[in-house]
């Protein structure tokens, strides 16, 4: 929340959904300095590491990290340097899909040999799997499917599309090195964002 209030006012010291990024070589610029992306993943599991730390009085026992049902070992093992950047120590990689079932079977009764199918439609990326219950936890039964470039931000960017569009493009009239512009720019993608999220309770929203 304290970095989404400070890229209203700096833009381009802002980077958002770097983790389908992963394994890509062209670097992210945040600040005028490239980073790749499991550098900024890195810097944002050291931070929930040292909160969780401070909070429960000590580091973790064991750290458990997700990824993507569809992520190969080129991938996990980019996510693996990552905890390593950020000194987490040995952790344990589980796939999302996985993980949402055992969360889900902490709630409610499942029996082994039932299946159960999670939709992970996420702010980067979505998933969608079949698990089955064994008396060990959950398996993934078949291949997990996914879309690497799809979810919450690509509707952010959909409702910002329609809102250039309904205005007759005025967004490509700006000067992309004039800072009031990009400002203003992330002032409007902000506001966009709080209207799809609004629809998610409400059948309409405006957008100043």
């Amino acid at each position: 929340e304290a970095a989404a209030r400070r890229a209203l006012e700096e833009p381009t010291r802002t980077a958002r959904e770097f983790k389908r990024r992963l394994g890509d070589p062209a670097p992210i610029i945040v600040g005028g300095t490239p980073f790749g992306a499991e550098t900024l993943i890195a810097y944002v599991l050291a931070h929930v590491h040292r909160l969780v730390s401070d909070r429960e009085g000590g580091p973790a026992e064991r750290v458990v990290l997700t990824h993507p049902a569809s992520w190969g070992p080129y991938k996990t093992d980019l996510l693996r340097h990552a905890a390593q950047l950020a000194r987490l120590g040995p952790v344990e990689l589980v796939p999302e899909p996985v993980a949402a079932a055992i969360h889900y079977a902490a709630q409610e009764r499942i029996e082994p040999g039932a299946l159960v199918a999670v939709y992970d439609f996420g702010g980067g990326t979505f998933d969608a799997a079949v698990l089955e219950r064994t008396t060990a936890g959950f398996v993934l039964v078949g291949q997990p499917e996914g879309i690497e470039r799809l979810g919450g931000i690509d509707f952010d960017a959909a409702v910002l599309a329609h809102v250039d569009r309904v205005l007759e493009h005025p967004l490509g009239q700006l000067n992309e090195d004039d800072e009031d512009h990009r400002r203003a720019v992330a002032r409007l993608a902000s506001d966009c964002r709080a209207a799809k999220e609004t629809l998610s309770a409400d059948t309409d929203t405006s957008i100043a």
